[in-house]
């Protein structure tokens, strides 16, 4: 508070007022914790986070592992539908998957009039197998 008039008895009560609201702000301010209560909660704190994750660890797996599937499905489904288009339009299979970009994530097999196609990410492998039957599995290997 600025005081109105250069009065000494003026000046001394905004001084004094100005104090009195500064302890005021002072005493509304919590005293800090010792350093052992804070350890404490920080601890706490932590171990209830650690808890947490663990139990939501499984969800994010199972979510992940979903997302693996279905993206393989997509890629062995995109490799089938080129391989088709090559069948269709040339009367015969081709030799290597025609799309190059899909030839380095799927492995390509012709036998005869059929065909088996493999990829795997992340422990999870999709084939295409040679009579047209699709399967998901753990692991690398058909």
């Amino acid at each position: 508070m600025k005081p109105t008039s250069n009065d000494l008895r003026s000046l001394i009560g905004a001084a004094e007022a100005q104090v009195a609201k500064v302890q005021l702000q002072a005493k509304a301010i919590p005293a800090p914790r010792s350093g052992f209560a804070r350890y404490g909660r920080l601890v706490g704190a932590t171990v209830a986070l650690v808890i947490s994750a663990t139990q939501l660890v499984p969800l994010f797996q199972f979510s992940n592992s979903t997302r693996t599937t279905n993206d393989l499905n997509s890629i062995i489904e995109q490799a089938r539908q080129d391989v088709e288009a090559v069948r269709v339009a040339q009367g015969r299979l081709p030799d290597t998957l025609p799309n190059a970009a899909l030839a380095g994530l799927v492995a390509y097999t012709s036998v005869g009039d059929s065909y088996q196609l493999f990829t795997t990410s992340g422990g999870i492998s999709v084939t295409l197998e040679l009579d047209g039957k699709k399967t998901v599995k753990e692991g690398s290997a058909p």
